[in-house]
């Protein structure tokens, strides 16, 4: 703000006449009062100040039809003509400004004469008033002759009841006291007390007018109307009146903490009866703490509106702008409430230090900005529309059974929060939501559905921080939903409702995504697109009632565990799910890609569970694959018509198993049945460290390996069936390390080790042609072993003392055997006959 001058209107009367502008006295005077008694409330009363030097001093006619003129003083060289007055009030008839060096007819009615005080016409009128008298203004103020701008200044007070003006483009009414450089260019108003009122018929702008109203507190009872720009400034500050012309009204403020408080509830109050329309519209109050309450109607046709307070601000009317609408509060805790719907031209933007509450309609064409400076933003039950959505700096952002939705798929907003949480309740987030730094946890219990990105994206978050959604979320139409940080900790994004992503949906998080729990699982997820992806840098879990889609070419990802569980169907169909750590699938059903190029991996064990019986697996290709591990549940036939290669562990538990294609673990392979397995190809585990389980076949029916075929493992390998165990011709059954034979019921295996078992009369070991092989201990237990054809090499074979029958038939040998048994039924068909003892 510019220095003032230390002369003011207060001891103009001193200056000398010599001063360029203001020395020539009025002319001719013809009164210097002028009283209409045009009713007892509306009365014309207007009495120029006699105190006042002539240069200050107007004087007071009426034109042809009686209408009260005021011819105003002579200018200064900057074309301000000051007039000085101890009574100010227009009646219904209204006044006129005589600012003519000529003679004509007034809009208000009649001839006027031109202004014998002028030597030029003014560009802008002061009205003071210098007594303790408050001014009413019931009709039409008129500038006859060259346009100027009209300042009415009364410290007392200001009531407009049905004011309006005349060739005036800028109109001015102020409660503060008037300062005023020596050449007139320079005006503030230093405002401290006093109330204007707009009451009745309001005030009418004329069309083209801006109008300011400054004073300490403004009360709006009437309609304001027809003016291109309406500023309304309240509170104890300093004005300056020539950068108020700017954009922003608050360039021209500077506030005065000193002034005492007035001890009122509202500094600017605008009742249900206050409609205001302008171009453009800005509602300022300056008081600390001191609140706007707006119950009318607003809008502007051609600008912006903005409504700041430094108090609490209530809006109770609708707002409409033609671009953009702005709510702010200047001081620490100040909140605002939305009662009245706000409809945007572009954007809508909230900037609290306080809560903002919404309980209204809030629709901007572009843009929703709120910036909660860590307090808390409620959204109660209404909808909150734009293109897009920005919501920065709360404390805690709650939707409770609103919908939040921006309609533009392809821009991008931010939404930030700090040390915060999200809470929407029951509704719905759509579309492109971005959420920037800090925040402390998220409940979006919403649908999120439209097209867009909805982006969580945090600078810095709490390492416990979680979003939560418990209601569906929907996503189509190219939108992304992102979690993510960019700080050292990451955050778990929880979502408890349906999953639905049908075309270029976008789910991903920095940290874990849990979906649903095992004790509350959503209805359904489906992830059914190319570009449908859900992804996290954390974990996945997600659990369902009903089944989990992925499939035409969507992916599920995550750098560390995936565990899938649902109790309808899991279907991996031509898409892709990667895990780098363990990813586990548990369902009734599990329908997985035939197509190598889509596939479910884990970096880590891959756990494939079916829940139900009456299904059977069938490994067609590369489909499936764990780095560490593989582990199969499968209720009924567990088959494999393409090879089978893991770098870890395989683990296989199902109805029955058959081995159509190699099936080869890089660690152990453990195959457990409760009916047959048969190996048509390659069964093999390279592990032969100490203390690992190695090959392990344990089957509730037999065990076959068919002709010339392999069961091998290069550490300890046991077989264990309940009925029988069949080597075919030119078969191998063979161990690095211990191998173990067994046919009983009954047994635990502990190490390698059979043990609690007991042979049953039908069970039998028939190695027919083939090759059984052991590096280490060989041990056997069954009720018969038939050695026709076949060949048993091992160093140290223990076979116990309850075996029935051992032969070797036709010409089948064991060699290097120690057998410890009592044969009841030891034969011999061929020329190397099984020999008992040592």
């Amino acid at each position: 703000m510019r220095k003032l001058s230390s002369y003011t209107l207060q001891n103009r009367k001193r200056m000398p006449s010599s001063v360029s502008g203001w020395g020539k006295a009025a002319r001719v005077v013809t009164a210097a009062s002028f009283v209409m008694a045009s009713s007892p409330a509306l009365a014309t009363d207007l009495i120029a100040d006699p105190s006042a030097s002539l240069s200050f001093r107007p004087s007071i006619t009426s034109s042809s039809t009686g209408v009260p003129v005021i011819n105003i003083t002579n200018p200064t060289a900057g074309g301000v003509s000051l007039n000085r007055f101890s009574h100010f009030n227009v009646g219904s008839e209204g006044v006129i400004h005589n600012n003519s060096l000529n003679s004509g007819n007034a809009g208000l009615g009649g001839s006027v004469a031109a202004n014998p005080n002028l030597s030029v016409t003014a560009s802008t009128i002061v009205d003071e008033v210098t007594s303790s008298n408050a001014s009413t203004l019931a009709g039409t103020l008129e500038v006859f002759g060259g346009s100027a701008n009209l300042i009415i200044v009364n410290p007392n007070g200001i009531t407009c009841s049905g004011c309006g003006v005349i060739n005036i483009p800028r109109f001015t009414m102020t409660t503060g006291s008037a300062n005023i450089n020596i050449d007139g260019t320079d005006i503030d108003f230093d405002v401290n007390s006093g109330l204007i009122t707009i009451n009745g018929e309001g005030l009418n702008g004329n069309d083209f007018s801006q109008i300011d109203l400054i004073a300490r507190e403004l009360l709006i009872q009437g309609p304001i109307y027809r003016t291109s720009r309406l500023d309304l400034i309240a509170g104890a500050n300093d004005y300056d009146y020539e950068d108020g012309l700017a954009n922003d009204p608050n360039d021209a403020i500077t506030e005065d903490s000193s002034a005492a408080a007035t001890g009122s509830t509202y500094q600017i109050d605008a009742s249900s009866l206050s409609e205001m329309s302008a171009g453009k519209i800005n509602i300022i109050g300056t008081d600390d703490g001191v609140g706007v309450r707006i119950q009318g109607n607003v809008g502007t046709t051609t600008g912006d509106v903005v409504i700041d307070a430094d108090g609490n601000l209530l809006l109770e009317g609708s707002t409409t702008s033609e671009i953009d609408t702005v709510l702010r509060t200047g001081s620490s805790g100040r909140t605002i409430d939305v009662s009245g719907g706000i409809n945007g031209g572009r954007d809508i933007i909230f900037d609290a230090t306080g809560d903002v509450s919404i309980n209204a309609l809030v629709a901007a064409n572009r843009r929703v900005t709120v910036d909660g400076n860590g307090q808390d933003f409620t959204n109660n039950g209404q909808d909150i529309t734009g293109s897009q959505m920005n919501i920065q700096n709360v404390a805690t952002f709650t939707n409770d059974d609103g919908d939040i939705e921006a309609g533009v798929n392809d821009l991008i907003y931010e939404v930030s929060a700090t040390d915060s949480s999200l809470n929407a309740l029951a509704a719905s987030i759509a579309n492109q939501i971005n959420i920037n730094p800090g925040f402390e946890g998220v409940s979006a219990n919403a649908t999120t559905d439209g097209s867009g990105v909805i982006n969580i994206v945090l600078d810095d978050i709490a390492a416990s921080a979680v979003i939560t959604a418990t209601t569906p979320v929907t996503g189509s139409d190219e939108q992304t939903f992102t979690w993510a940080s960019t700080g050292a900790n990451t955050a778990t994004l929880t979502i408890a409702g349906t999953i639905e992503a049908n075309d270029s949906y976008k789910l991903s998080n920095a940290g874990d995504i849990v979906i649903g729990s095992s004790s509350n699982p959503i209805t359904t997820l489906t992830n059914t697109d190319s570009s449908a992806v859900i992804s996290a840098i954390g974990g996945i879990s997600i659990y369902t009632s009903g089944d989990i889609n992925n499939q035409s070419g969507a992916n599920i990802t995550a750098d560390r565990a995936i565990v899938l569980n649902s109790s309808g169907g899991i279907v991996n169909q031509d898409s892709t799910i990667t895990g780098t750590a363990d990813v586990t699938l548990e369902g009734d059903t599990l329908t997985l890609s035939t197509d190598a190029a889509k596939f479910t991996r884990a970096g880590g064990v891959l756990t494939l569970d079916w829940n139900q019986a009456g299904f059977d697996f069938d490994y067609s290709g590369e489909q499936v694959k764990g780095n560490t591990g593989l582990t199969f549940n499968v209720p009924d036939e567990f088959t494999n018509s393409a090879d089978l290669s893991m770098p870890g562990d395989i683990r296989i538990t199902a109805a029955s198993v058959t081995a159509n294609r190699d099936i080869i673990a890089g660690d152990d392979l453990v195959i457990t049945t409760t009916g047959d397995v048969t190996n048509n190809d390659v069964i093999f585990a390279n592990d032969d460290t100490a203390g690992g389980d190695g090959l392990v076949i344990d089957a509730g029916g037999s065990i076959t390996n068919a002709n010339s075929k392999s069961i091998y493992g290069l550490g300890d390998v046991v077989l264990v069936s309940d009925t029988f165990i069949l080597n075919g011709d030119g078969s191998f059954i063979e161990a690095g390390g211990d191998l173990t034979l067994a046919t009983v019921t009954g047994e635990t295996i502990s190490d390698g080790a059979i043990t609690g078992g007991t042979a049953s009369a039908s069970s039998y070991i028939f190695n027919t042609e083939g090759q059984i092989t052991s590096g280490g201990d060989m041990s056997i237990m069954t009720e018969t072993f038939n050695n026709w054809r076949g060949y048993t090499l091992q160093s140290n074979t223990y076979v116990p003392d309850d075996i029935n029958e051992v032969s070797a038939s036709q010409s089948g040998s064991v060699d290097q055997v120690r057998m410890t048994a009592d044969f009841a039924n030891a034969t011999s068909d061929t020329n190397d006959p099984a020999e008992a003892g040592d």
